[in-house]
């Protein structure tokens, strides 16, 4: 039975150890209950897994020698059960250690029998001219990469990958900053720009009052501050406060200047409100006329309305179908009404010749007269409704007058609408 170096312990000796504790509880360790309802504990052993070698490392390890140090004063007992299966070349000998070589496509076995005999041992190194070559490519294919990716940053940081613009509220400003830029390269996949100079072409822009312009590597950020609108300047209006219609003045109020009319004048349009001038002793003194005016105003307007309406009937009706090859539009058929209506349809027909067929329906149209039997209140309202259809503005309503005037075929009605409004 072999011992380990490590701990100089049996396997018996091992299970002793382990019966002692029957109860104890450790994380890692499988408890087996007996019939006498005992427990033993048996020590679980993890699982290692082994890492997979690259492929490379597979085709390397084919070749070559590889230096393996057996860490033991009696390393040379086992150098006979190497050498009985594989070429052994012994470099170095010592008092408590054996550098040995072999080749590398045996290194696995080696390290087996090794394990099996309880022996310590390290890898030293690999020796060989593939294993050598294999090595020198890795290195040189990382630092292949390394190159690669450096001058891909330094070209990459030449070239502008974003760019920004803040600031910019109005859209026509917009876009004259972005063809201004576009025009100077400052976009996306453009090199190295003055970026001084694209900043005083922005400043030269209509509606700019600054611009910025910073590049932080592929990021080019614009800022630019819009100007503000020009104050407005009000100018005091020399002009009067006239009369926009006839009226009979109800209200004047003043806000600038002095009234010339009162209640109950008679204005006619054009005729003045309000002068543009204050009184200050026998002095006239120029201001600016402001104010509003109110007066009554009336609008009369006169209709007739007939005894007897002619109301619109139909009659027959024709029909006519034609048929259209080509997508030609046929004529409109003759109709033999005097008065009629027309209403036209078409559609689509046909799979292997298509055509159109067109529908034309006539329907004559009659009229017939018909007595009038309107009141005279309904005619007055009809009257007021519409005189009312011709006002425009906002109006107060006062007083309304009707005349109804009778003849042979009808009446005549004049409405007369008195109303209080704005005149000014």
């Amino acid at each position: 039975m072999w011992k380990s170096k490590r701990n100089n312990k049996t396997d018996s000796e091992v299970v002793d150890n382990r019966k002692k504790s029957p109860h104890s509880s450790k994380r890692g360790k499988k408890a087996d209950f007996d019939l006498k309802g005992g427990a033993s504990y048996v020590e679980k052993k993890p699982v290692k897994t082994k890492k997979r070698q690259s492929r490379m490392q597979v085709f390397a390890n084919k070749f070559g020698w590889t230096d393996v140090e057996i860490l033991s004063k009696n390393a040379h007992k086992v150098l006979p059960v190497l050498s009985e299966n594989f070429l052994v070349k012994v470099e170095k000998t010592g008092a408590d250690s054996s550098v040995v070589r072999v080749k590398s496509k045996h290194l696995s076995q080696v390290i087996a029998i090794l394990n099996k005999l309880c022996y310590d041992y390290k890898i030293i190194k690999t020796i060989g001219a593939v294993p050598t070559f294999l090595r020198a490519s890795s290195r040189l294919g990382v630092l292949t990469g390394v190159a690669v990716v450096t001058v891909a940053i330094v070209v990459c940081s030449t070239f502008i990958t974003r760019v920004s613009i803040d600031g910019v509220h109005e859209p026509a400003l917009m876009q004259r900053i972005e063809t201004l830029l576009e025009e100077n390269g400052v976009k996306r996949g453009g090199t190295a720009v003055d970026l001084d100079d694209v900043s005083h072409k922005l400043l030269a822009l209509d509606g700019v009052a600054f611009a910025s312009v910073v590049r932080n590597g592929g990021h080019v950020s614009v800022y630019v501050k819009e100007e503000l609108p020009p104050a407005e300047i009000v100018e005091l209006s020399s002009a009067e406060v006239v009369a926009k219609r006839r009226a009979v003045v109800t209200r004047v109020i003043v806000d600038g200047g002095t009234a010339v009319v009162d209640y109950g004048d008679v204005v006619e349009a054009g005729d003045t409100l309000i002068a543009n001038y204050t009184e200050y002793g026998d002095e006239k003194i120029p201001v600016a006329a402001a104010g509003e005016v109110y007066g009554k105003v009336y609008r009369q307007k006169k209709l007739y309305f007939a005894n007897t309406t002619l109301k619109k009937t139909y009659g027959d009706v024709k029909t006519v179908t034609k048929l259209s090859f080509f997508g030609r539009v046929p004529r409109t058929p003759a109709c033999k009404f005097e008065r009629y209506e027309l209403a036209v349809s078409k559609s689509e027909n046909g799979f292997f010749l298509p055509y159109t067929a067109y529908t034309y329906v006539f329907r004559e149209i009659v009229s017939v007269e018909e007595t009038e039997g309107l009141s005279h209140d309904e005619i007055k309202r009809r009257a007021y409704s519409q005189a009312l259809s011709d006002i425009d503005t906002a109006v107060k309503v006062l007083n309304v007058y009707f005349e109804v005037e009778e003849t042979d075929s009808g009446r005549f009605v004049t409405v007369t609408v008195e109303t209080e409004e704005k005149i000014s």
